[in-house]
């Protein structure tokens, strides 16, 4: 009966788990690994430019035949010139959505560069307390034993 029906199909997707999301959506993997690549470059993008110390603006960079458009426009542009994979990732991205958003703007870098801090600023805080707990133990390790 519908039972039997039930357990044999039960049995069959423990067999092979797949999310109700990739069900619906059998690219979705593809497209969210594609996603994750595109980040990653921005990301590493972002991190160029901080660990540089570089401006990010320049106070022509709305203008799209300007010389100079600020280092991040410039960097994003000779990043997207030079490696074509990068722009298909960058057209997967835009695809997605129904507004024309390629996660280059001022806001989103600003908003990456904040989370970046973030997590930056927890990572300083766990070490510092790791060091305040090892220099608390051997503190009191050396002490000598009192009778």
């Amino acid at each position: 009966g519908p039972h039997v029906v039930a357990i044999a199909k039960w049995e069959l997707f423990k067999k092979n788990p797949v999310s109700i999301k990739n069900r619906l959506n059998p690219d979705r993997p593809r497209v969210v690994q594609g996603n994750r690549e595109y980040f990653r470059t921005l990301i590493k993008a972002i991190k160029f430019i901080t660990g540089q110390e570089l401006a990010f603006r320049h106070q022509d960079e709305a203008e799209e035949n300007a010389e100079n458009r600020g280092n991040w426009k410039e960097l994003m542009k000779l990043l997207f010139d030079t490696n074509p994979e990068l722009v298909k990732l960058k057209e997967n991205v835009l695809s997605q959505h129904s507004i024309h958003v390629d996660y280059t703007s001022k806001k989103i870098f600003m908003m990456i560069v904040d989370i970046m801090g973030t997590m930056m600023r927890v990572k300083i805080v766990a070490e510092v307390k790791l060091i305040q707990l090892r220099n608390t133990f051997a503190a009191t390790s050396a002490e000598p034993e009192r009778v």
